[in-house]
């Protein structure tokens, strides 16, 4: 059985200033205009198996809202011969306890479905 690392936003924090690592968001479009890790890749989770030719070798560390999301997407990853990290971590809270910067947000941005 495989398996990839685990870490939470703190953890990633520590890794950036230690080696060059990629960091992926796997939220929906409207989540990632509020607001996002300073330079991240955006792939939503709907459409990460299609656009997977897109992440680079190397250590890829994967959020979303919750950890749910980046899960499944670091199993996609790691399927696919990636270096996955898991962030199993609330986005909101966390980030910001651990001092990562945030990219630039556009809070007008609403989903494009009815709540």
């Amino acid at each position: 059985m495989r398996s990839y690392p685990v870490s939470d936003f703190v953890g990633l924090a520590k890794a950036r200033v230690q080696r060059p690592l990629q960091v992926l968001d796997t939220r929906r479009r409207h989540e990632y205009a509020r607001g996002h890790v300073a330079g991240c890749r955006h792939i939503p989770l709907h459409k990460l198996a299609d656009r997977i030719d897109e992440i680079s070798d190397g250590e890829v560390w994967v959020y979303c809202g919750s950890g749910y999301r980046a899960s499944i997407a670091a199993s996609i990853l790691d399927c696919a011969g990636k270096r996955a990290v898991l962030i199993d971590d609330s986005y909101g809270t966390s980030r910001r306890a651990a001092g990562l910067k945030e990219g630039g947000t556009d809070r007008r941005t609403r989903p494009s479905w009815p709540l």
